[in-house]
């Protein structure tokens, strides 16, 4: 947890790096260490280390769907998307209803330019904004822009600023870099 502030809200890398560190030489064997200590180190873009926490994550809870949602993240970052799909698929059969799930499964889908299976699973994705998310990334993938932004003005709508991140991507798609 520490890491995580220190990281999200001080904008201290090192210092979260530190915490970090330190938690999983205190505790390796805590699922909640692994599992954030994987968000981190992908978020650093340290992929094989966020790729070997998730998995100890996954070995220490498997039947906990976010441990599955967790490593097909950290697969995704590494740009390895057939396994980021079958760990996301790990966690649709442990949790067909689990937030992110879907979203998951989409994104890994959609980046293996298999995007009617994606359209499918973000459709399914009970998180508004990551359905609304992955739904305009297809749409202007598939040569559909206007459907992507009449998606993308119906999400400013609903989330303001709070989804500026998806905002970018989704004018990134739609090859509007300036507004990106």
């Amino acid at each position: 947890s520490l890491g995580f502030l220190l990281l999200a809200v001080d904008g201290d890398v090192q210092g979260a790096a530190a915490a970090s560190r330190r938690a999983v030489e205190l505790n390796p064997g805590s699922y909640d260490v692994q599992y954030g200590y994987a968000i981190f180190a992908s978020s650093l873009g340290r992929h094989e280390v966020a790729i070997a926490a998730a998995a100890k994550a996954v070995d220490l809870d498997p039947i906990a769907p976010g441990a599955h949602i967790n490593l097909s993240g950290a697969l995704w970052s590494a740009r390895r998307f057939e396994e980021a799909e079958a760990a996301a698929r790990r966690a649709i059969a442990l949790a067909p209803q689990r937030p992110s799930g879907h979203f998951t499964l989409g994104a890994a889908l959609f980046m293996q330019q298999r995007y009617d299976e994606a359209l499918a699973e973000f459709e399914k994705e009970s998180v508004e904004w990551q359905r609304m998310t992955g739904r305009a990334l297809v749409f202007g993938r598939t040569g559909q822009p206007d459907l992507a932004r009449k998606e993308l003005a119906a999400m400013r709508a609903r989330f303001a600023e709070a989804a500026s991140y998806q905002y970018a991507e989704i004018n990134a798609q739609l090859g509007d870099l300036d507004e990106a």
